[in-house]
């Protein structure tokens, strides 16, 4: 299996996790997208653009590591939300 794939997916996953964070909070939510903007243009730049193997499994495994956590983090931001907004109710 190619790598492009797993990078699409974990990053739509981690953009998708953003879009959805946005109706509970804005700011958190721009502020996470901004991140995800920044990391991702610099590391996909990277993964396509550096010739060597070892900076495109360098550059591989950031972008999984960081979407990762990324999408961790706001998951973990929704579901306080939700559960908050529910007890709230």
């Amino acid at each position: 299996m190619d790598d492009n794939p797993i990078l699409i997916l974990t990053s739509t996953a981690c953009f998708l996790s953003v879009i959805l964070n946005y109706r509970y909070n804005k700011r958190f939510a721009i502020v996470n997208l901004i991140l995800f903007a920044v990391y991702s243009i610099y590391l996909y730049y990277g993964f396509f653009n550096w010739a060597s193997w070892n900076d495109r499994l360098s550059t591989f495994m950031f972008i999984l590591l960081l979407s990762a956590v990324q999408f961790i983090i706001n998951i973990i931001y929704l579901l306080y939300r939700l559960f908050i907004q529910k007890r709230m109710e």
